[in-house]
Order: structure tokens, then sequence, then C-alpha cells
């Protein structure tokens, strides 16, 4: 049974011998894919950086429009500024106010 054994080993280690070119090839081949796909995922991650800082940046910039649009709004809903904009159409004031009577209401039957 020890003979077994030992005659396998040997066939074993005989086995990895004569196939050690071929090992080596594949293992390099293993290590330059995981290189590969180590650069490759560094890029991805590096573009995604740049992309969140730049979508930052727009975020920043509409917030900005954004609070100068509110100031905007607010100068232009203020009493000075309806009244200036009421001179510019040629309005005037009125003493007393005129009111259309319609009459009495009509109602139909839905049918």
């Amino acid at each position: 049974n020890l003979m077994l054994k030992l005659s396998r080993t040997k066939a074993y280690t005989q086995a990895i011998d004569q196939n050690m070119a071929v090992i080596n090839v594949v293992i390099l081949a293993l290590v330059l894919l995981i290189g590969f796909a180590y650069i490759v995922q560094v890029n991805r991650s590096t573009t995604k950086g740049y992309q969140i800082r730049d979508l930052e940046t727009s975020i920043e910039k509409l917030g900005i429009e954004n609070q100068r649009l509110e100031i905007e709004v607010a100068g232009n809903r203020s009493v000075a500024a309806v009244d200036e904009r009421v001179k510019m159409l040629g309005m005037v004031p009125t003493d007393t106010p005129d009111y259309v009577s319609a009459g009495a209401p009509t109602v139909a039957l839905n049918r």
C-alpha cells in the first residue's frame, strides 16, 4: 500500500514537472487578467468620481440660480413693482367701480 502511494506521488510530480511550462503560462495569464480587471475597475471608479464632481457643481450652480429667481419673484410681487407695472400699462385708479348685473341665474333639468 505504501508503494502504491509513493508511485502515485511520483507520477503526480512527474506530471507537474512535464507540464510546468503550461502551468506557468496559465498562472501568467491569470495574473495578467486580474491586473487588467483591476485597471478597468480603477478607471471606472475615477470616471464616476469625475461625473459626481461635475453633477455636484451643476447642483450648486442651479441652487444659486434658484435663489436668484426666488429673489426676483419676491421683488416682482411687491406692491411697488405692481404699481409700476400698472402705470406702464396706462391704467388709472377709479373712484367708484361699476358692477354689471347678469340677472337671475337660469337652470336646466338634466335628463
